[in-house]
């Protein structure tokens, strides 16, 4: 008697770990998602709930994760940015109005992981645009670039980019150009280079959809 009991409390316990497991599984990353709630809301003055929000799984060194919530474009990024530090940008338009991305969130909210780095991925330097196409990875956009640097900002006091240019390369300018960003003389610019561009300093950055 006194052994099926602990048998049984011992499958309980199993059960409950397991139910713990797959509660964890169908919640990934609870108070990442959290944190990223109370950024659209302190920032922004929106209230979103992303606890539905598919997350894709981190792997690797892939550890920053972005949430880019519906109706945020690069151009309320952009001057959000300006509000919090100095930046410039190298055209005078409208950026959405100029710029297209493989990924916008003008009309749904999604989350991308990258790599936590102040400079981008090293190993994604002296690619063209075309090369990086032709390379089985999804390249970080205009939009989640700048959404990184707010975020990086708010929580260090830091900016990104202090030693390389990322090239923006899951984002084209209507001419065919490539938007970039690096932080350069105190303020952040936002620049372009053409889509066969292999320079050194300039890389991707690398995203996990």
């Amino acid at each position: 008697m006194f052994k099926l009991a602990r048998l049984l409390a011992s499958n309980k316990r199993k059960k409950e770990d397991d139910m713990s497991v797959r509660f964890f599984k169908n919640n990934t990353h609870p108070e990442l998602v959290k944190d990223w709630q109370n950024f659209y809301q302190t920032l922004f003055k929106i209230k979103v709930d992303f606890s539905n929000l598919p997350i894709p799984e981190p792997r690797y060194d892939y550890d920053r994760l972005l949430i880019l919530a519906q109706g945020i474009t690069i151009e309320k990024l952009f001057k959000k940015c300006k509000t919090l530090f100095s930046c410039r940008k190298w055209v005078g338009e409208n950026l959405d109005k100029i710029i297209n991305s493989e990924r916008l969130a003008h009309q749904y909210s999604y989350a991308v992981w990258l790599k936590d780095n102040i400079n981008p991925d090293s190993d994604l330097m002296l690619f063209s645009f075309q090369t990086l196409q032709s390379m089985p990875i999804k390249r970080i956009t205009l939009q989640e670039r700048l959404l990184f640097e707010l975020k990086y900002y708010l929580e260090t006091g830091k900016h990104l980019d202090t030693g390389q240019i990322t090239y923006c390369a899951g984002s084209r300018v209507y001419d065919g150009q490539i938007p970039s960003t690096v932080w350069f003389d105190d303020k952040l610019m936002i620049g372009s280079f053409p889509s066969d561009s292999r320079i050194v300093n300039l890389c991707c950055r690398g995203v996990l959809l």
